[in-house]
């Protein structure tokens, strides 16, 4: 069986839509969302899926670590609330982890644009060929797996480039081509290039000067 663990903090408007890209597959999973203290209808909204709805500090690593120690599932498949997943997803996890330890999907997004084209390339070349993931892209794991690599760190950024980092350490690494449609609020809400330039400053500084995740959290 596969765990959904989803961390939500205020995601009225994403997670229906996730919920429903998600229902919609054929298999065995559960569906645990993990809240932060939402004060929208979060609750509400995932309340009408047939899911486990658990309270939690703030914080994305934290919060998924804690729904990963109430899961039931042999394999563990962690989503952001703003992701719409592609039909079959559950059965290529499944086949996937039969001869991974883990992986992801490619991704693209929900508006389209030259710069976010740009994105999903350099997105594609990074996950193929250097196995190097961000969350929003899916991340999946066998259980036993992750609790031998003692779950995500639990850092205030980039536990999701940490983990992939620990992951390729532990196993072959699955690539599912596939595409997960992400949200591209935040390049909406400030602007394409001054987001873009963000996330490349943060890993310049993350990969080449080594700042640690704590400072790293002030430029985010």
């Amino acid at each position: 069986m596969i765990s959904v663990i989803i961390p939500t903090l205020n995601e009225a408007k994403s997670i229906s839509n996730c919920l429903s890209s998600l229902f919609s597959q054929k298999g065995n999973f559960e569906v645990i969302i993990v809240d932060a203290g939402s004060k929208d209808k979060t609750i509400e909204k995932a309340a009408k899926f047939n899911v486990r709805i658990v309270r939690s500090k703030k914080g994305r690593a934290l919060q998924m670590n804690k729904g990963a120690s109430l899961a039931k599932g042999n394999i563990l498949w962690f989503l952001h609330a703003d992701i719409v997943v592609p039909k079959n997803a559950i059965s290529k996890i499944e086949a996937a982890c039969k001869k991974s330890v883990g992986g992801a999907f490619y991704k693209k997004y929900d508006k389209k644009s030259f710069l976010l084209s740009v994105n999903v390339l350099v997105s594609k070349i990074r996950i193929g060929v250097f196995k190097s993931f961000w969350g929003n892209e899916c991340i999946f794991v066998r259980k036993d797996v992750f609790e031998k690599m003692n779950g995500f760190k639990e850092i205030p950024i980039m536990e999701d480039v940490d983990f992939s980092k620990r992951l390729r350490k532990a196993g072959n690494i699955a690539v599912i081509k596939e595409y997960v449609v992400a949200s591209s609020r935040k390049y909406l809400k400030n602007g394409w290039l001054s987001q873009a330039f963000k996330n490349m400053k943060i890993l310049f500084f993350y990969y080449v000067l080594s700042w640690k995740p704590e400072r790293l959290a002030k430029l985010y």
